[in-house]
Order: structure tokens, then sequence, then C-alpha cells
């Protein structure tokens, strides 16, 4: 319980839903490791540059608002798989992708926030691999998602690899 009252220090509850789309697998685990991924915040389709790029209508605010979103959602599914969080040996990787037009130092500034929280959240299993693809088309109106790849020391789980899939996503935010 550590992790979660050290995420609750910055705003961040997880919950026992998480919002996330249902048209992929949004979880693996096996004996070692899990993964999570998933897309939630939409935006409006006035807001699309070309095809599915998101513009620079969005502020890096809004698009920082996102991936925290993103972030809690993908905490909460982690949750869900391994019940306990304080047992994440190491984060081994953080993925970024982000659908909107810009430049590298703005897509840093999206990716700090929540990056920052996790090194101070997970202290030195904190200290991961960050990478940042953008811009990407995701699925239609949707700036930002973030994959999560994280390394336990022995297994809670199954020896066999399990898939959870979240919950279908509302389109709010």
């Amino acid at each position: 319980m550590r992790i979660e009252k050290r995420l609750a220090l910055y705003g961040i509850e997880l919950t026992d839903c998480p919002d996330i789309t249902k048209s992929y697998i949004t979880s693996t685990a096996d004996k070692y490791h899990v993964y999570v991924s998933g897309i939630q915040v939409h935006c409006p389709s006035n807001l699309f540059y070309e095809g599915h790029i998101i513009g620079k209508q969005l502020s890096s605010k809004w698009l920082e608002a996102c991936a925290r979103r993103s972030l809690v959602n993908q905490l909460s599914m982690l949750k869900r798989i391994v019940e306990d969080l304080d047992i994440i040996d190491h984060i081994i990787k953080i993925v970024y992708y982000i659908n909107c037009i810009g430049t590298k130092e703005d897509w840093s500034q999206v990716t700090k926030e929540t990056t920052d929280i996790m090194r101070e959240v997970f202290g030195e299993a904190g200290d991961c691999e960050i990478c940042t693809i953008a811009p990407v088309p995701l699925p239609p109106g949707q700036p930002v998602q973030i994959d999560l790849l994280v390394s336990l020391p022995s297994s809670p789980l199954s020896d066999s690899l399990r898939v959870c899939e979240g919950v279908k996503s509302s389109g709010s935010f």
C-alpha cells in the first residue's frame, strides 16, 4: 500500500474499473512481467489535423492531463492484475504514444509530469527507460496512450499467461 499512498500525494486515486478501450488486449502477464496498454481520452473530431492526427489546437496542458489520465488507468489495470503495486520489482519501460503534431520539446513537456510521478512514487524501481513516439495515429479521437512494462521479483500470478480485458471507454473526459 505504500505506492498507493505515494500516488495519493499527487492526487492520484486508482480505480477498480479503469476506463480502457476494449478494442484489443489491454494487458498480458507471464511469470515475471506484466505489460499494460490502453487508450482512453477522446477528443472532438474538429480538432483533427489530417486523418487521425490531432492538430495544434490541443494545448500541452490538455495533453498532460490526457497523459495523467492514461497513467492512472494503466496503474489501475496493473493493480487489478498484481493486486498490490508494492510487489513491483522494477518498471522496465514506459512508452508514450502522442497523437498530436508538435515538436520534440512539446512532447517532452507532455510526458514530464507523469514520468516524474513514476520516478518519485516508485523510487529506484521507477527509474526506467522512457520512449516517446509522436506524432502517431491512434484510434479516432484519442490523443495519448501510455504502455507500461514492469517486472516482478517472483510470480504472485499463475505460471500460465494471463490476459485481462478492460472495460469499454465511456468517451468522456
